[in-house]
């Protein structure tokens, strides 16, 4: 109780003062915070032991070194491998719950469905990326940002299929948590090269969101895990 207590408590302060930063301060100390954001998550997260989780506690990591890269945007190979270390992140997400992925012959339907949504979020995702001018920002190929999303939406579609055949709470925590990521991404594009100051707002909101349901999820999954070997345990015993 204690630690989700600190958890919404950081999250709430996080939000309000992201919001304060967005309305009232240069885009340069938004940036600042987004990184003390994700900073802040990620020591909370080992203080209450995500790190036994060694693949999450590589994903936290990774979320404050694309948002310390983030800071040095201007430059071109900076934020090429902050593209990078992003994609990164959406494969190891995925490497989380890809052996839980159930195709089953009797779901053919589900899958259409899913394949659908993806393709279709895919086209959107595609149409938003052309509608910008990357030569301005001093890119000359739209695979640096094409490459991440397509990740991004396996990402999203694998969550969906994990929360659809589970539905617990681990399950439902992951699909919320790579969800928000994905807007949050969506928000901070929009925001930044559409120029579109309003859905910075979005992007705090999705981001906090994001962080708080994935530590969650983490620490159920820590939890999971504990029971299991203390059941093995009495077993052999």
């Amino acid at each position: 109780m204690y630690y989700q207590k600190l958890l919404y408590s950081i999250a709430v302060t996080l939000f309000l003062t992201g919001l304060y930063t967005v309305s009232e301060m240069p885009f340069g100390a938004y940036v600042v915070h987004t990184m003390i954001t994700s900073l802040i998550f990620t020591l909370v997260s080992f203080y209450i032991g995500c790190y036994k989780h060694k693949i999450a506690a590589i994903i936290m990591l990774l979320f404050v070194v694309f948002d310390m890269l983030t800071i040095f945007a201007e430059i071109q190979i900076i934020i090429k491998i902050a593209i990078v270390v992003r994609a990164t992140i959406f494969l190891l997400l995925c490497s989380l719950i890809v052996k839980k992925i159930n195709v089953k012959a009797r779901s053919y339907s589900m899958i259409l469905i899913f394949s659908t949504i993806a393709l279709l979020n895919g086209y959107l995702v595609y149409l938003l990326i052309s509608s910008v001018d990357i030569h301005k920002f001093g890119f000359v190929n739209r695979a640096f940002f094409i490459i991440p999303s397509i990740i991004m939406i396996v990402m999203c579609v694998f969550s969906a299929n994990y929360n659809f055949n589970r539905f617990h709470l681990r399950s439902t925590l992951f699909l919320l948590a790579t969800f928000c990521i994905a807007f949050a991404d969506i928000s901070m594009f929009c925001g930044y090269f559409l120029e579109f100051k309003y859905m910075f707002y979005l992007e705090r909101f999705f981001t906090v969101s994001a962080f708080l349901t994935f530590v969650n999820y983490v620490m159920l999954e820590n939890k999971k895990r504990a029971q299991n070997s203390v059941e093995k345990s009495v077993y052999y015993y």
